[in-house]
């Protein structure tokens, strides 16, 4: 029972490689990210929605917890909860359903997205407001692709490893934050 609990995460695993690209698109956007929030565009609810899409699909079993907590915390309810944990949306009746397509999009791409599906998130509000829920998307990219790692980590500490993972791969993204953050944070300090 617990193996397949386990399963039903870590659907996505990230080298070294791909999280230093997640983490310094991260950065990119966390301008537009702490503009969407300061204008009240992304307020709580809209960004949680965004984290449990994007989380569902890279299946990072730390985020899932934390983001569920959150989403009860700022009044979400348990049916548009386990909608979104269960891979929900499909039909797009709103502006935040186009939205979280776009993010459930970005993340099956494991961080790159086709132009049509960004021209539709555009037309959808405007480019300052894509770029605010990019930002979040991107953000929560970065939390998940550490929380993989992190999580089959301990995981295999409890002697339970995640199928498709690999030790080097675990340790290397938990401790390469160390060194990426501070490489990226200098070089988009000068850009």
């Amino acid at each position: 029972m617990q193996e397949e609990k386990i399963q039903e995460f870590y659907k996505n695993n990230y080298s070294m490689k791909e999280f230093y690209h997640i983490i310094d698109m991260a950065l990119t956007s966390m301008k537009a990210f702490k503009k969407g929030k300061k204008d009240g565009f992304l307020n709580e609810k809209f960004e949680e929605r965004i984290n449990l899409a994007v989380t569902e699909v890279n299946g990072c079993e730390i985020c899932n917890t934390f983001h569920v907590g959150k989403a009860e915390k700022v009044g979400m309810s348990q049916m548009e909860i386990s909608s979104l944990n269960l891979g929900g949306i499909g039909i797009q009746t709103t502006k935040e359903d186009i939205a979280i397509e776009f993010a459930k999009h970005y993340a099956e791409n494991k961080g790159k997205s086709e132009n049509e599906e960004w021209e539709k998130l555009v037309k959808a509000y405007d480019i300052q407001k894509a770029e605010s829920i990019m930002g979040a998307i991107r953000i929560i990219m970065m939390g998940n692709a550490y929380g993989i790692a992190a999580g089959a980590f301990l995981n295999r500490l409890k002697f339970k490893p995640v199928e498709g993972s690999n030790i080097f791969n675990e340790l290397g993204v938990t401790l390469s934050v160390i060194l990426f953050i501070p490489i990226l944070g200098i070089k988009h300090l000068f850009n």
